[in-house]
């Protein structure tokens, strides 16, 4: 949420908008009231189930204590989190798994935690109450990089692999990482100061 956050401060009125897909919390209240007082909407895409997006959350030290349940119900009644727990900012749009025809319904940590299983769900998406339409993206994508489709998709699990997994030979011989695009470089004082996030 820092670029959005650089987007707004440098191109004053200019309407800033973000989409994050099954991101964790990403700061307390007062973080998330800076953005919104910047103008800067966000569009958080969750799968349900995904633990990711439950994280950070209160210290299970805090909830584990005698003192917890006071504590839930001071909470309740103040009718907002304390100051240093962190929230999440901006609308929510829940995908659920089991909408779809095409993927497992088996509990899968690390599948329900895929872009492609996201995108997949969108893609199929038609309203929350319709049905679930025919993807126009292509379903062996989500089993890219996890083992969500369905057995009878016939797609193997994790078929990705990049050529050499990105290594390529030198002039020696050597297998060495390639150079990286002129874009991918780092571009000095590319930084805010605190004192404007």
């Amino acid at each position: 949420m820092l670029e959005p956050t650089d987007a707004a401060v440098a191109h004053p009125g200019v309407p800033v908008r973000a989409v994050t897909f099954s991101a964790p919390r990403v700061g307390n209240k007062a973080f998330c009231d800076g953005l919104a007082s910047r103008g800067v909407r966000v569009l958080r895409v969750v799968v349900r189930h995904d633990v990711v997006p439950t994280v950070p959350s209160v210290p299970r030290a805090v909830l584990d204590a005698p003192v917890s349940k006071p504590l839930a119900k001071l909470w309740a009644l103040a009718g907002r989190p304390p100051a240093w727990a962190y929230v999440h900012v901006g609308d929510e749009l829940e995908l659920d798994v089991t909408r779809s025809p095409f993927l497992k319904h088996a509990y899968d940590a690390q599948g329900f935690h895929n872009l492609e299983v996201c995108l997949h769900l969108l893609d199929g998406r038609e309203s929350a109450a319709g049905a679930f339409r025919r993807p126009e993206r292509d379903v062996a994508l989500v089993n890219k990089t996890s083992g969500m489709l369905r057995d009878e998709a016939r797609i193997p699990a994790w078929w990705y692999e990049p050529a050499n997994k990105g290594l390529a030979r030198d002039a020696l011989g050597r297998w060495v990482l390639g150079e990286r695009a002129h874009d991918d470089l780092p571009v000095p004082d590319d930084r805010l100061p605190l004192s404007e996030l």
